[in-house]
């Protein structure tokens, strides 16, 4: 079954034309409203990627602890729970998280998805230690020749 996926911001879009197309005869009301939807997006906009970095921290913090504990049942549901972090946040450290988790587990192919779908997201500065993990869970999965390709790659 496919999941349904909701574009807030086309949504915020169809019913605010709509709200204004119902209430155009009705001018403070219309100020109202658009002063409301002002004031939501500026809220969202200051206060959500504070919300994402304390969300990432709690993350963090959890995280490390299921992994140290080898509670990893319990680390994949914790990734799972992970939706502010996923859509606002820096979502490349749930899947490097549960790249860790497969790894430290044995599942050599699991870690190198879970790695190679964390690369993708991650920004600049995140990308050496993500192509290393990589490369490591490859060396892990008998990937000789690409390990070295991408070691190779870090080192250039």
């Amino acid at each position: 079954m496919k999941a349904v996926e909701i574009r807030w911001g086309w949504l915020l879009i169809t019913l605010s034309v709509v709200a204004l197309v119902l209430l155009r005869h009705h001018k403070w009301v219309v100020v109202g409203y658009t002063g409301a939807v002002l004031v939501g997006v500026i809220a969202f906009i200051v206060l959500g990627p504070r919300k994402a970095a304390r969300a990432e921290a709690r993350f963090r913090t959890q995280a490390l602890a299921h992994l140290h504990a080898g509670e990893h049942a319990a680390l994949e549901q914790l990734a799972a729970r992970q939706w502010w972090l996923e859509r606002f946040g820096r979502r490349h450290l749930i899947d490097d998280i549960r790249g860790v988790s497969a790894l430290a587990q044995g599942d050599a192919q699991a870690a190198r998805a879970r790695f190679a779908a964390a690369l993708e997201t991650a920004p600049p500065e995140a990308r050496p230690r993500l192509s290393l993990s990589l490369a490591r869970a490859e060396r892990a999965a008998g990937l000789e020749a690409e390990a070295e390709g991408r070691l190779r790659e870090l080192l250039t």
